[in-house]
């Protein structure tokens, strides 16, 4: 009786199927294997701090004619990234009449500049300047502010190449003459340059909180910029010349873009708008917005 059984179980399809194999199908359902679905897991958790940082007196309401222009106070940007960030600068012009034209704003770079006792490095009285230049753009322009006669004098990019800086006046750059009107420098690439250890100086070597012994500068790393008179490049003559008080950043484009340097790198700067003569009168909302690229 069971042999005839077995006969037709194995013999007999449903639908072309032997009934069989749907007895097994049917019979494994619900069984399943004990497997793993992970070896092993690595949990992270992170609070993220930004790392473009802009402060300074970033709200202003005033009054001003057609044909002023008004200049901001002194903003900073400091990156506090590892790496070097691009930003890029932008304004936006706003009035209930929705005229645009007529206000053209530009930014600014700003470098106080002092003598100092070569000893210590500390800023003394003697002479100060002033240095404005412009922060991006095709070309390095710059004008120096000051009270003492600075006749003869040059602006000068010095690049630091180690951290044990060594005389490095070979590899300095004569940007050009002192002058109070917008002079367009020699300068053909960004600044700091690629190789000036200044541009990232080591761990607990940086120009901020006196890590490198004698400074405390808002940025940490940069470019230099000195003042000195034109016969004394190339000789270590410091007597009659100013140093930067802090270091600035500069990209060579024309897209109001610029690189900020790693680890406390940036820049000090003010927003100039320029309103026209036959501007229409009103209230105009000005906004400059600092964005990631």
């Amino acid at each position: 009786m069971q042999t005839k059984l077995k006969q037709k179980l194995f013999s007999k399809k449903v639908f072309g199927v032997p009934a069989f194999l749907i007895a097994l199908a049917v019979m494994s359902v619900g069984v399943s294997a004990a497997v793993l679905s992970y070896y092993g897991t690595v949990q992270q958790t992170f609070t993220i701090a930004q790392s473009v940082l802009l402060s300074g007196d970033t709200t202003f309401a005033g009054s001003a004619t057609g044909g002023d222009t008004q200049i901001s106070e002194i903003n900073t940007l400091i990156n506090n990234a590892n790496n070097p960030v691009v930003v890029k600068f932008s304004t936006d012009v706003r009035n209930p009449s929705d005229i645009t034209d007529g206000v053209v704003t530009t930014y600014q770079g700003v470098l106080q500049l002092s003598s100092k006792n070569t000893d210590t490095w500390a800023i003394t009285p003697d002479k100060k300047a002033t240095l404005y230049y412009s922060i991006s753009g095709s070309e390095f322009k710059y004008k120096v502010d000051t009270t003492n006669d600075l006749s003869g004098y040059i602006v000068v990019y010095y690049p630091d190449i180690s951290e044990t800086k060594p005389w490095n006046i070979a590899n300095a750059v004569n940007l050009g003459v002192v002058s109070n009107d917008w002079t367009t420098s020699t300068l053909t690439t960004s600044l700091p340059i690629t190789g000036d250890y200044n541009a990232n100086p080591n761990e607990g070597n940086s120009y901020c909180d006196k890590e490198n012994t004698y400074d405390s500068y808002t940025h940490c790393s940069g470019a230099k910029i000195w003042i000195m008179p034109a016969e004394d490049l190339g000789n270590w003559s410091p007597t009659n010349w100013l140093f930067e008080t802090d270091l600035i950043s500069y990209s060579a484009n024309g897209n109001n873009e610029l690189t900020l340097p790693a680890n406390g790198g940036g820049v000090n700067f003010e927003v100039i708008n320029n309103f026209a003569a036959n501007l229409v009168p009103g209230t105009y909302n000005i906004t400059t917005y600092v964005l990631p690229q």
